[in-house]
């Protein structure tokens, strides 16, 4: 398998360079992909930029960055970005299907594009790595999302604004970006090829925290959980601090990323791109890699299925209460349940 070269250009020369570029105020900075608030407020209302909110449209709806379209309400999804690129199974969709979804948004190579959602969310972020896929490069992340934008006074719109379609073609597609559970036993099975980077949490690392049928890591592997990237603010920790977290990773053999289900490693991907690496993704992930038996694992650990029927027993118990309170006429309560980085 082949693995693309990554360009050594620095994309802020690449923004000041294309032929529809407006000047960037002095205060503006861009770190490989990542972009901060000042570059993006230049950029508002220039016709050949898109501005891409891939989080939900009830979100967009409450507030968002001016002229900016969402990534739900242009595809008549009415979904955040993440759930619209992946199929039901959480893999990303055919090329033609992306290039459906691009089109809708007004997506095409001469155009600049700038992608936010909420601080810290992986989940947003999943979208660089489908614009690498395609080989779209003048392509920005807001560092610190929509929080940060509004902590820098930037001005907020919330009416609805329509994107303007057009007829998207992918070009250059990346098929060696995606590493497939194949090719991924296969390293496992010639060590030295690749760099396995595991950037999951310390328990699943450990194998105390089960997310499949096992716990445990491919074999192998280095760890370098993905929450030493993010500060407290949602934006990224600097440049050299990434280098220092990142050093024991060597550069001159590719890397390949995995988390759980794919949404984690979209933050490594704007770090390792940043840093110069040559990188693919186990878009599988443990997901996948930990309910094949037949794959090896390192710490492996399984399920006890005696806890699950306990925990069956106590859940009926708990809906058969719930139900009793309901015909009296008294509602139960209780903190809703929220996704945990974990599960991406």
């Amino acid at each position: 398998m082949l693995f693309k070269t990554i360009k050594r250009i620095a994309i802020i020369a690449l923004a000041l360079t294309f032929v529809f570029a407006v000047p960037v105020i002095a205060s503006a900075e861009v770190r490989g992909h990542l972009a901060d608030v000042a570059f993006v407020k230049d950029k508002v209302g220039n016709a050949n930029w898109v501005i891409l909110d891939v989080r939900s449209p009830a979100d967009y709806k409450k507030g968002h960055i001016p002229g900016a379209v969402n990534m739900g309400i242009a595809t008549h999804k009415q979904k955040a970005a993440l759930d619209i690129f992946r199929d039901s199974t959480a893999r990303f969709l055919p090329v033609k299907k992306l290039e459906n979804l691009f089109g809708a948004v007004g997506f095409n190579y001469d155009k600049g594009i700038i992608v936010y959602g909420k601080k810290g969310d992986y989940h947003g972020a999943v979208i660089m790595m489908v614009f690498e896929y395609l080989g779209l490069e003048n392509v920005y992340y807001l560092d610190g999302g929509w929080e940060k934008w509004l902590s820098k006074r930037g001005k907020r719109e919330t009416r609805v604004n329509k994107a303007k379609a057009v007829n998207f073609k992918a070009k250059n597609v990346d098929h060696d970006m995606y590493v497939t559970t194949q090719e991924m036993y296969d390293f496992v099975q010639n060590p030295g090829s690749i760099t396995i980077l595991d950037c999951r949490s310390v328990a699943e690392w450990e194998g105390t925290k089960f997310l499949s049928v096992r716990a445990g890591r491919i074999p192998g592997a280095v760890h370098i959980p993905v929450y030493g990237l993010i500060k407290k603010d949602g934006t990224l920790i600097s440049t050299s601090k990434m280098k220092k977290m990142y050093k024991d990773i060597p550069k001159d053999k590719p890397v390949v990323v995995y988390c759980q289900r794919g949404c984690r490693v979209s933050f490594v991907y704007l770090a390792l791109d940043l840093l110069g690496y040559d990188f693919g993704y186990y878009d599988d992930g443990w997901r996948v890699w930990g309910m094949k038996e037949t794959l090896p694992a390192e710490n492996e650990q399984w399920i006890h299925i005696k806890k699950i029927f306990v925990l069956e027993k106590k859940m009926k118990a708990v809906q058969k209460e719930l139900q009793e309170l309901k015909k009296r006429g008294v509602s139960g309560g209780g903190a809703a349940q929220q996704e945990e980085d974990e599960g991406c």
